[in-house]
């Protein structure tokens, strides 16, 4: 077993000490003078055995609540630069590089997709967005640039086309687990409304923003980030949505 401390996607290492009366919070900076490997951390996760992972520009770091280890391209990684993180349902880490490359962390070792060519040419030159993996081990990816693709265990490649009469974000409910992107049609809805038709969700009258991510709290409720704005959905309706100053990084 590990002892860690979570750390937030500001490297903000917070302690939180809770008595029968009060509770007292505490906040640890991070930088690369403490060992983490760049200064723009980029994502974050949390995997099943408590390791904090930090995206950077520079290469990952891993975090044991104490110390950072550093890895690079010479450790098997597709490059240096590592955009996002994922975590499957098997419980492996994924990276996503600035130049759409994927590899993941698995009993202990970087391992580079052997299918990272199929993707490149989908997304030349732009990371991976988000991922999961279904019940028949399909690879679904959603590139930053747009679309939605699925990626059987054989590397056979299969275009997602929603039927979509509006530019939307449009995501999919996949064996208990969600990905979506924005697509664009030839006119904008004038309101946002949802439309939900069995597993496929298409949100219109969203902005096209960079940022894009869809979670499942539980069924029938979705919170989606896109732009600015946090739409969230219950019981197949928006019922409330949430307009930020600044885009937002990650929910």
């Amino acid at each position: 077993m590990i002892c860690y401390k979570k750390i937030s996607l500001l490297l903000l290492l917070f302690f939180s000490s809770i008595f029968i009366f009060a509770q007292t919070n505490e906040f640890r900076h991070y930088s690369t003078d403490n060992g983490l490997a760049g200064s723009e951390v980029y994502s974050q996760i949390q995997d099943n055995d408590g390791y904090m992972w930090f995206g950077t520009s520079r290469g990952l770091s891993r975090f044991d609540g104490y110390k950072f280890e550093n890895f690079t391209a010479s450790d098997g990684l597709a490059s240096n630069s590592i955009i996002k993180i994922f975590k499957d349902k098997f419980g492996r880490i994924w990276f996503s590089t600035y130049d759409g490359s994927l590899t993941y962390f698995c009993k202990n070792r970087f391992i580079i997709y052997e299918f990272n060519d199929t993707i490149l040419k989908l997304d030349k030159n732009y990371y991976v967005n988000s991922i999961l993996f279904d019940n028949d081990t399909n690879l679904w990816i959603a590139p930053a640039q747009g679309g939605l693709f699925k990626i059987s265990p054989k590397g056979k490649i299969k275009t997602i086309k929603p039927q979509n009469k509006f530019n939307c974000f449009y995501f999919r409910d996949v064996d208990n687990q969600v990905i979506g992107n924005y697509f664009k049609a030839d006119a904008s809805a004038d309101s946002v409304f949802l439309e939900v038709k069995g597993d496929e969700f298409y949100i219109y009258g969203v902005p096209s923003g960079f940022r894009r991510k869809v979670i499942k709290i539980r069924n029938g409720e979705y919170i989606v980030s896109v732009g600015k704005n946090i739409y969230y959905i219950r019981n197949n309706h928006i019922t409330s949505i949430v307009h930020k100053p600044n885009e937002i990084a990650d929910i």
